[in-house]
């Protein structure tokens, strides 16, 4: 049987009760001492697969509980001095941020094609990334001299998000948005100011008839 690579009845069987609790390393070496099998960490794997048989080993994970053995201890005794110089160059002291952290006042398009601006150096907290904000709010604002309208959704009148002409930015109500973006039947498509501010015009006159219809306010419902 020394040299065996064929997997027999019997040695499923001890396949079966030898692997749970013992690795891959470790069924290879018993298969060479009780059956005689050379085989490889592949093949034993295979086998394992095939039979449905989990060893329920993992060398690559700590268990609960797991204490490492460099707790407490300094690192003068398990580094060289040589390493913890090379460790303390390249690891960050307090306070200090990352080489690629944009700076305040950076520039970048999402995903959605739309300029943002880094008016923060962290996140305020209201919601994920907020410390970045659309240019096209801030020169609305700037053009303005107010807030940008509560409630109102960001509209470039002729569909390009990297125009950022203030006549080319408009508020848009969120009730008569989707109509206005063509979400919602009924609404006229726009392509410059002049063709958005009829849109909007008409999107008005939708929903105030609706509303009429449906008693709300918003022109919920169609």
């Amino acid at each position: 049987m020394r040299g065996q690579r064929t997997w027999t009845p019997e040695a499923d069987a001890w396949l079966r009760s030898y692997a749970p609790g013992h690795s891959t390393a470790e069924i290879v070496s018993e298969a060479r001492e009780r059956l005689g099998m050379e085989l490889s960490t592949y093949a034993v794997k295979n086998r394992l697969s095939k039979l449905g048989v989990k060893t329920g080993v993992n060398r690559g994970q700590f268990r609960p509980g797991h204490q490492p053995y460099t707790k407490g201890v300094p690192r003068s005794e398990w580094m060289s001095p040589e390493a913890i110089e090379r460790c303390r160059r390249t690891q960050f002291t307090k306070g200090q941020a990352a080489h690629n952290t944009a700076p305040v006042g950076s520039e970048r398009v999402n995903s959605s094609g739309i300029v943002e601006v880094k008016v923060a150096e962290k996140p305020l907290g209201v919601k994920a990334h907020d410390n970045w904000v659309p240019k096209a709010r801030i020169v609305w604002e700037r053009e303005h001299g107010e807030p940008w309208p509560d409630g109102c959704r960001c509209v470039f009148a002729d569909h390009d998000k990297l125009n950022l002409d203030p006549e080319n930015i408009v508020p848009v109500p969120q009730r008569i948005y989707p109509i206005v973006n063509g979400g919602v039947p009924g609404g006229l498509s726009y392509h410059d100011r002049e063709s958005l501010d009829v849109a909007m015009a008409y999107a008005e006159v939708v929903v105030a008839r609706r509303g009429l219809q449906t008693g709300r306010r918003d022109g919920g419902g169609r």
